[in-house]
């Protein structure tokens, strides 16, 4: 063996004996080779025409596609396991190197079958010059297909088994031509995720990720399936007319783009919750799924049975997913609209729980937040009174002690208890991993908000706040990668932009630095031109667009956390300082990063004291 295959062997050893550590890069590996980066670099370029990194993902990516081939756990499990923090950025890559998804890795041994597979197929498809070769086409097309038939077969009861009870409800088609009739089908969409969403053994993908597909007329089923990473889709239509509704439902096995059934319900109004309940016990029997007593009446439970609180109820939900401070008034007015007509109504409750919670980040004062916090308490434990099982109403609970008051134990217990109930709600997934990254526990802290992106892959919110944790970690190019999809799905909100800007400013990527400070300068609607922020940035660098950004946001909280990006550890602490005991919210502080150490500054100690938080340096960035 030569000194160059030598290295190989001891380079790919290095990475697999550190490929559960998403942290593990070019810096790590080039001291274990004993190697300067430039040095390290230089050689795998000759050898393997790869840069560093590179060489790192294919060991990475090569691991999980044995990983894949044994089919005992899941993707995201594999992402995790061979050193992907993302499940999202996982798919990508893995789809880069090897031309196809990871749950089709299955099919092909390695990219070289795969690459075989396409030519035999192109092969067949020419070569018909003589019997002789029809012949020997046949007989390979005929193994094709046995071979096909087989994998197909075994596609369909082994590499589904992992996720075959995932299933994403698109938008129904609202047929009546009366807009009024579009919150009815909405809702009834919402009602039958809601149902679904009580078997644990299912994996229902959030409405907020569905409806990005409400509009769309080109995407096929399987690709939607593919992109919300599920093996079935329901669809579906309603027409209404008077007090009469037409109801037409579809399952479809998205994986072999096969129908599993059709049905219609011809249904009076008054009727429809009972249909939901009907769709969703359909489903499960379409999906083998053998249900208990209980399962199936907590399926046929209804939160109420008034059709107008109903549909308020839906209005105030749309009015809340939008997370923006003009919309929070009016979510609350529909919460309260939908309790007037059902004073039982429990969801209703928690819906004002939630919002009122969300308004604290709104509060400009430390009595608007104490009043504030009061009204979401108060709310979510009437919720929890009328309902003892409402998961929604439990992580309101708990997300008032850890964000507000910093009972971390008391959040804790609050946090189980809802995950006791159920797992299939990616707002908890999404709180919780925030409250893990601030007592420390980051890499538990990755697997929840995947789990949470999992459930909701085109969620604005669950994007931003994998973003941020990326950010705060100090994994900047993945912090890029999701702040990016993020901003893609909400185009209002200044955190994408600027997220990007921080995470470009702390890789030196200073030209794209000045793209992103440009879009944030957009969404803040400053009237900075591109020819002022250009000269900033000739004269001043990087800094002059870090020190633009800081005078610019409005944003109080952003302003100190620009500042530790920049490195200014007494001015962070002095306004953090400021901003603690003007009531501020100081949200996720005990995990940010900081490039010049702030974790280890006294009044940075004393802080965490002060939010009950127990400084360890070892779950520090």
């Amino acid at each position: 063996m030569s000194g160059n295959d030598d290295l190989l062997n001891s380079l790919q050893q290095a990475v697999l004996d550190n490929l559960q550590n998403e942290q593990f890069g070019v810096n790590q590996l080039s001291q274990i080779a004993g190697l300067s980066r430039s040095h390290l670099h230089r050689k795998l370029k000759k050898l393997k025409s790869q840069s560093i990194s590179q060489f790192i993902r294919e060991v990475r990516l090569q691991e999980a596609h044995k990983l894949l081939q044994k089919n005992t756990i899941t993707i995201s499990e594999i992402a995790y396991k061979v050193g992907f923090g993302s499940t999202s950025y996982f798919h990508k890559c893995f789809h880069e190197y090897y031309g196809y998804s990871p749950s089709e890795a299955k099919k092909y041994l390695n990219k070289e079958t795969f690459k075989q597979t396409i030519e035999k197929k192109k092969s067949i498809s020419f070569n018909n010059q003589t019997l002789k070769i029809v012949k020997i086409i046949g007989v390979l097309a005929t193994l094709f297909f046995v071979g096909y038939l087989m994998i197909n077969h075994f596609s369909k009861n082994e590499v589904l088994a992992i996720n075959e009870k995932s299933i994403a409800v698109l938008p129904f088609k609202n047929i009546s031509g009366d807009e009024e009739n579009q919150f009815f089908a909405d809702g009834l969409v919402e009602g039958i995720l809601n149902r679904l969403a009580t078997l644990k053994e299912f994996k229902v993908i959030s409405r907020t990720s569905s409806e990005i597909y409400k509009h769309n007329t080109t995407k096929t089923i399987p690709t939607i399936a593919s992109e919300l990473g599920v093996s079935y889709i329901l669809e579906g239509s309603v027409q209404r007319h008077e007090k009469k509704t037409r109801i037409t439902v579809q399952l479809i096995d998205a994986t072999h783009d096969d129908h599993v059934w059709i049905k219609s319900f011809d249904r009076e109004l008054s009727d429809i919750f009972d249909v939901q309940s009907e769709v969703a016990l359909q489903i499960a029997s379409g999906l083998n799924e053998t249900l208990s007593e209980e399962q199936t009446l907590e399926i046929k439970r209804n939160q109420t049975e008034n059709l107008e609180a109903y549909k308020l109820y839906q209005l105030g939900r749309f009015y809340w997913g939008k997370r923006l401070k003009k919309d929070y008034a009016t979510a609350i007015d529909y919460f309260h609209k939908a309790i007037e007509e059902d004073s039982n109504y429990a969801t209703a409750y928690a819906g004002l729980g939630d919002t009122y919670f969300l308004k604290t980040w709104t509060s400009s004062t430390k009595e608007e937040i104490i009043e504030n916090r009061k009204k979401a308490e108060y709310y979510a434990l009437k919720a929890i009174e009328l309902d003892p099982n409402l998961l929604e109403a439990h992580t309101v609970l708990a997300t008032l002690y850890f964000y507000i008051d910093w009972e971390w134990e008391k959040a804790n217990h609050a946090f189980t208890k809802a995950f006791e109930i159920g797992a299939n709600y990616s707002t908890l997934h999404h709180r919780y991993s925030e409250y893990l990254s601030c007592i420390g526990e980051h890499k538990k802290a990755r697997l929840h908000i995947n789990k949470a992106l999992e459930l909701d892959p085109l969620s604005y919110i669950v994007r931003e706040v994998s973003a941020k944790l990326y950010l705060n970690r100090g994994q900047f190019h993945e912090a890029i990668e999701e702040s990016k999809i993020a901003g893609d799905l909400n185009k209002d909100h200044m955190r994408p932009p600027l997220y990007q800007f921080w995470g470009h400013y702390m890789l030196k990527n200073n030209e794209l630095a000045l793209e992103s400070l440009k879009e944030l300068r957009n969404v803040i609607k400053n009237n900075t031109t591109d020819e002022a922020l250009n000269s900033i940035f000739k004269t001043a660098g990087r800094d002059g667009l870090m020190e633009w950004c800081i005078d610019n946001i409005y944003n109080k909280y952003f302003k100190i956390k620009s500042l530790a990006f920049w490195g200014e550890n007494e001015k962070v602490m002095n306004e953090l300082e400021e901003f603690y005991n003007s009531g501020g919210r100081l949200a996720d502080v005990p995990y940010w990063y900081s490039p010049n150490n702030l974790k280890s500054h006294p009044k940075f100690i004393t802080l965490m004291k002060k939010m009950n938080l127990p400084y360890n340096t070892d779950s520090l960035p």
